[in-house]
């Protein structure tokens, strides 16, 4: 899994590798594969966003967003960018991109140009390696990659206002690839069910967040 998102009460997951990448919908409560497109094997997919009745695929070094139909899930277009293509979200108006540092990119949706960045910073540290993305209730949420964390974003700032500990899912996953890191994060916005799975996991998550007492060292270092 390398993008995940919930729209029309049904789930959109993109995946990756070269040769392997695809797009697909799910059904969000058995996970049942509805439809699906596979991905040139030239390129690596990535995150995955909607917008305006489409859907985005960034790929991860060939600089090329896929836009689809949200409903065949056809290509239509595709558009350029520079850099690297980690995770993607968006509010309706803007898109957000990560690029595995500790910088967020805002993207118009009509053309893919830049319109800002964001640097995102915990208690002052650079957070890094910032990965697969998720819109909620006006924050970013963001998977840090080979970490069990996901940040929570203020997207204005780039200030961490939160951290989820996404550890439990890991050890009841329990595998010893290094690869099969958590990603992939999934939110309805008109109920607040939250889906988290991972690179190589068998398995989706439907979670609930509880507080915590303590933070995890600024920027999830140390």
């Amino acid at each position: 899994t390398q993008g995940l998102i919930h729209a029309g009460g049904l789930i959109y997951e993109g995946t990756g590798l070269y040769g392997e990448s695809l797009i697909r919908l799910l059904e969000a409560d058995t996970g049942d594969v509805l439809a699906e497109e596979t991905v040139d094997e030239s390129l690596f997919g990535e995150g995955v966003a909607g917008h305006a009745g489409r859907l985005y695929q960034l790929t991860w070094r060939e600089e090329q967003v896929l836009v689809r139909d949200r409903g065949s899930l056809a290509e239509t277009g595709r558009m350029t960018y520079e850099g690297g293509g980690w995770g993607l979200t968006g509010d309706g108006s803007v898109l957000w991109r990560s690029d595995g540092t500790d910088t967020l990119s805002v993207h118009d949706p009509d053309d893919f140009t830049v319109t800002a960045t964001v640097d995102v910073r915990d208690r002052g540290t650079p957070v890094n390696r910032l990965n697969e993305l998720e819109l909620v209730d006006g924050q970013i949420l963001a998977n840090v990659w080979q970490t069990p964390w996901i940040a929570r974003i203020e997207p204005r700032s780039g200030e961490v206002t939160g951290w989820i500990d996404g550890s439990p899912l890991m050890e009841e996953i329990g595998s010893t690839d290094p690869e099969a890191v958590l990603n992939g994060i999934a939110v309805d916005a008109g109920s607040g069910r939250l889906w988290l799975t991972g690179k190589l996991w068998p398995t989706m998550f439907e979670v609930q967040v509880v507080p915590a007492t303590e933070l995890p060292p600024p920027g999830v270092s140390g």
